[in-house]
């Protein structure tokens, strides 16, 4: 199933749980490169993917990388969702990628984990439009 394709009583609940996807995974999976600067250096990149991918949340009973973390927030039934497919994805690179490469890789594996990110926000996005507008329930108040 798509986003649009989800029914209208359970878009509430649905835009919630991706609220929770764009923060938990979306936000903290870039953190650490967005405050390495414009152009980090290869040690300085490193460490910041090695925080942003493997300690993607930080909670009193142990951190989470970015997969576990999707593991535990992925919304169920979406499995036809374009951008749940680009999360899926990027995601399984992410978790394969290797942290001990040049500069020019450390970046893509960045670039990978930034289109994540993207994704998770589209994705809230979207559900978000699917909700109902305040003049689409007045009308149905007055039939």
């Amino acid at each position: 199933m798509r986003v649009e394709d989800v029914p209208a009583d359970q878009l509430d609940r649905l835009v919630e749980t991706l609220a929770c996807v764009r923060h938990d995974l979306g936000k903290y999976l870039t953190l650490g490169v967005r405050f390495a600067g414009e152009e980090p250096g290869e040690h300085d990149l490193r460490e910041a993917l090695r925080s942003d991918l493997l300690r993607t949340a930080r909670r009193p009973s142990g951190d989470e990388a970015a997969w576990q973390v999707w593991g535990r927030v992925r919304p169920a039934g979406l499995d036809d969702d374009p951008d749940v497919r680009r999360i899926d994805a990027g995601i399984a690179a992410l978790e394969a990628a290797d942290l001990d490469v040049p500069l020019e890789a450390l970046i893509a594996v960045a670039a990978q984990a930034a289109a994540v990110s993207d994704a998770t926000r589209s994705l809230h996005r979207r559900a978000c439009a699917c909700l109902p507008t305040e003049s689409d329930t007045e009308g149905a108040d007055h039939g």
